[in-house]
């Protein structure tokens, strides 16, 4: 069978069904013209990713692999055409994969090269030696990578975000700003693209929020992202380090550009009125202020709100809302 196409998509989602099938049409569409290729596959087993694609599909636009699928990579490759790329809830074969590791695995080295890749989503847990190499057309990157600790991690760190350094989108969950927790300001490059960012803040980085704000001096929109946890040393620990950090030197991102804030998972502590009130007071372009919590009741909901209200605005026009 002989697919000529220059897109292929495959939903396979079926527990009595043979994956051979699956494997003989992905194989037939893997043709030096194919620009996209989107497969969803749930098979009664892992389907095994025919790993010619990392050194024929060099025309290779979009992407996207959803499911149980077993990727087995070359340590090096690259994807020349490459625009959109989307992995999620797959498997990894070796230490030579787009990988996730634990800890214990070797050493070993993977780089991503994808100049004209725009998009790029990446989950990770425990990565070792993973290097990103020309991203230069970024525009939007959402990673999640637990990096192993060892004698280069800060550095390793430092140029990973580096690589991301020409986004105007960031999403940044809890894996990878918890990395950063020893970061200060000089670790991080300058994001002066960035218009967007999504930050995930657990313990311990409520300060790493501030150093990152001071390299985005064009971001316009702020999402906080606080994670559920009762893992924080104490509320005034975390008021003083917010005091500090802002109160010091505002970062010029707020008091400038900054038009929309979300606090989700914001439940009205003491630390975090502080944080909100510190934003509003500062934030001179401010329009909108949003808190969301899934875990307080409606009557708490209207308690924050009115106490919200009466914080002082240095923006005339900020709408201020809690659902």
């Amino acid at each position: 069978m002989r697919i000529h196409s220059k897109h292929f998509r495959l939903c396979w989602d079926s527990n009595d069904s043979d994956p051979i099938h699956v494997d003989t049409w992905v194989r037939a569409a893997l043709t030096p013209d194919l620009e996209v290729l989107d497969l969803y596959i749930r098979p009664p087993q892992r389907f095994e990713f025919p790993s010619t694609l990392f050194n024929d599909a060099k025309s290779l636009v979009v992407l996207k692999l959803n499911g149980d699928i077993v990727l087995n990579a070359p340590p090096s490759f690259s994807f020349p055409s490459l625009k959109t790329l989307l992995l999620e809830s797959v498997w990894y074969a070796n230490l030579d994969t787009f990988s996730k590791l634990v800890s214990c695995c070797p050493s070993y080295e993977l780089e991503i090269n994808a100049p004209a890749l725009e998009y790029l989503y990446f989950r990770g847990y425990i990565i070792k030696d993973l290097f990103l190499g020309n991203l230069s057309n970024l525009v939007e990157a959402n990673v999640g990578v637990d990096f192993d600790s060892s004698e280069d991690y800060g550095n390793r760190i430092r140029d990973f975000i580096g690589a991301l350094s020409n986004v105007k989108s960031l999403h940044l969950d809890l894996y990878l700003t918890r990395c950063l927790c020893n970061a200060t300001e000089f670790n991080l490059p300058m994001f002066h693209n960035l218009a967007f960012l999504n930050f995930h803040v657990g313990a311990c980085l409520w300060h790493v929020l501030p150093h990152l704000l001071r390299r985005a001096p064009n971001l316009a929109e702020l999402v906080l992202h606080k994670e559920n946890m009762e893992c924080y040393k104490s509320y005034e620990e975390d008021s003083s380090i917010i005091e500090r950090r802002f109160y010091e030197d505002v970062p010029i991102c707020i008091s400038s550009h900054l038009k929309t804030f979300h606090f989700i998972g914001f439940q009205g502590l003491t630390y975090e009125l502080e944080f909100v009130g510190c934003i509003l007071k500062t934030a001179r372009f401010l329009k909108t202020m949003i808190g969301s919590s899934a875990h307080i009741d409606s009557g708490k909901k209207f308690r924050v709100l009115k106490e919200l209200l009466m914080f002082p605005r240095e923006s005339r026009t900020c709408q201020i809302a809690f659902s």
